[in-house]
């Protein structure tokens, strides 16, 4: 897709007047979890049908007809890739055609006025599909001569979604319940990866060629493979099965975080802190979200789980409430309050939704993301495509051999060394929770290699990781520097921030960190030993800097 003048309106009238002469249509009834050709956001419903892009009007009674919607056809080695795979949320609208390539619009205008309340019209402008996925002016322009503007999406990719977080979602809450309005407003790509196990994202203000990603879970004694994936508002909702690493022990899980590079703490251009003391209503508090949160399927009637059956297709949508307004007779005042005064916002705004059966009827489970139990309302208007999808197992055994192997685990008896001009301090290091795909871990330390767990005050450590300005690089440039500069024997560098965030630290370690964070590089090379780097000198450190002795360190517990 290249920059230029407009398309023409006979174009426009063109495309429209061969997609009412096709036969198909997209269905009647209404759309309530999004597929591959049937998607909606807060206003408009999306499908595809006969190759061609259809819009209706969402949730007007009586319901609307369907409309087509000019969609900027791309030629590729003098062809037109079918679009083969649709996906909207927010203001944002995504098609990929046949060849995996990425074509992206606005759908929405949006705004909020002065006493917060939403304001929006839909915008069907022939102008509006993007020309490039990467909109960073100047830096754009010469990716787009290298790699073209069009976003090629993984051809593997298990699934492919599009967030828009903006003026409907309003705020996001950080650590210590901060709200930072959101201005103007934060899109991103994200693409569930062939090995069930990683998702990359994209941002159209990073280059395309950027890898970021997010790991599902990954520990010691476990390991979640996703087999679907969904995203609103920043919010990731993942199905798949929690497999035991002794047994290979399957059991079917839904699990959502919130997860953009704003939330996670890689955007430069934004102030971030780990420490209570340092919120101050701009600087974001991290972590916004650890760990992966569990949605048991525990439903609100009382029935037993067991009648329960699921789908692969789920759907997270972005909601005016954070309380369920089907039980608002009920609903407690305090709660209905806060659904007045959230106006769209705040992280708990999503609902989940996953299709499925409960005792032999067809329908749909779906809860609010803060609440504890799942509701399921019967539907016979759900898109085929659903129907045929296939029920889940909620448990099944398999091999241990078919599993991946651990990239997340426990480094036992090491060292941590701190170098303080001619002295040092060391104490007895566990390393937890550490590896590739690992966001958090800790470092509990001990007085002998006997000590595991100190009975006395805390003297724990906290490890989140962070990306490196590296993530953004081309990876051609990062083997070159690699090979210009090769770090002797290194089997792998990740970049840290250290927290020691606990008034009741034990008091040696007070003596070194005090309540503070810094930033650093964690490297571990093939003689066993694991190395912190810090990037600057921050002033708690006044001088020191560590260094990590894991004897153990290629074969951890």
């Amino acid at each position: 897709m290249t920059d230029g003048p407009p398309p023409p309106d006979a174009a426009v009238d063109a495309y429209e007047a061969r997609a009412r002469q096709a036969t198909a249509r997209p269905p009647d009834a209404p759309f309530v979890v999004k597929t591959k050709e049937a998607t909606f956001n807060h206003v408009t419903d999306f499908a595809l049908a006969g190759g061609f892009l259809w819009r209706r009007m969402r949730d007007l009674t009586p319901a609307v007809a369907w409309q087509p919607l000019y969609f900027k056809e791309v030629p590729l080695q003098g062809a037109v890739p079918r679009p083969c795979y649709v996906h909207a949320d927010g203001c944002n609208l995504i098609v990929v055609d046949a060849a995996h390539r990425l074509h992206y619009r606005k759908v929405v205008k949006e705004e909020r006025d002065d006493k917060h309340d939403y304001h929006w019209q839909v915008c069907w402008s022939m102008w509006d599909w993007t020309p490039r996925w990467f909109s960073l002016p100047g830096i754009s322009l010469i990716e787009d001569i290298v790699r073209g503007p069009i976003l090629d999406v993984p051809k593997t990719a298990k699934a492919v979604c599009i967030s828009h977080r903006g003026s409907f979602n309003y705020y996001v809450e950080d650590h210590v319940g901060q709200k930072h309005p959101v201005s103007t407003g934060v899109t991103s790509l994200y693409a569930l990866m062939a090995n069930q196990q990683d998702i990359r994202v994209y941002d159209p203000w990073a280059p395309k060629y950027s890898e970021v990603y997010l790991s599902l879970p990954d520990a010691v004694d476990s390991v979640f493979l996703a087999d679907n994936m969904s995203a609103s508002a920043s919010v990731l909702m993942a199905i798949g099965y929690d497999c035991c690493r002794a047994t290979g022990q399957k059991t079917l899980k839904v699990i959502t975080r919130i997860a953009d590079i704003d939330t996670e703490g890689f955007n430069p251009v934004l102030k971030y802190g780990f420490l209570s003391s340092e919120a101050d209503g701009t600087t974001r508090i991290k972590p916004f979200q650890v760990a992966w949160k569990e949605h048991p399927f525990v439903l609100a009637t009382g029935e037993p789980s067991t009648s329960v059956k699921l789908t692969r297709l789920i759907t997270v949508l972005q909601t005016a409430f954070a309380h369920d307004v089907s039980a608002s007779e009920t609903m407690p005042a305090s709660v209905a309050a806060d659904n007045m005064a959230c106006k769209g916002g705040g992280n708990n705004a999503r609902e989940l939704r996953v299709v499925g059966a409960l005792d032999g009827v067809n329908g749909y489970f779906r809860k609010m993301l803060a609440s504890p139990t799942w509701r399921f309302v019967p539907s016979a208007d759900l898109v085929s495509t659903s129907v045929d999808a296939g029920f889940l197992d909620l448990s099944k055994p398999s091999p241990v051999n078919d599993l991946p192997p651990a990239a997340v685990r426990d480094y036992m008896g090491g060292t941590l060394a701190v170098f303080y001009l001619a002295s040092t301090t060391r104490f007895k290091a566990h390393l937890h929770g550490f590896g590739p795909r690992s966001a958090f871990s800790t470092i509990h330390l001990g007085t002998d290699e006997h000590d595991t767990a100190h009975s006395g005050p805390r003297r724990e450590l906290k490890l989140f990781r962070t990306e490196g300005v590296t993530h953004f690089i081309p990876p051609v440039f990062r083997q070159l520097a690699a090979a210009v500069a090769p770090t002797a024997k290194e089997v792998f560098a990740f970049r840290y921030d250290l927290v020691s965030d606990d008034p009741n630290l034990d008091e040696d370690l007070k003596a070194i960190f005090g309540i503070s964070s810094c930033r650093l590089w964690i490297r571990g090379r093939e003689d066993g030993t694991i190395t912190l780097e810090t990037e600057t000198l921050p002033s708690f450190f006044k001088g020191k800097s560590l260094r990590f002795d894991f004897n153990a360190l290629l074969s951890p517990k």
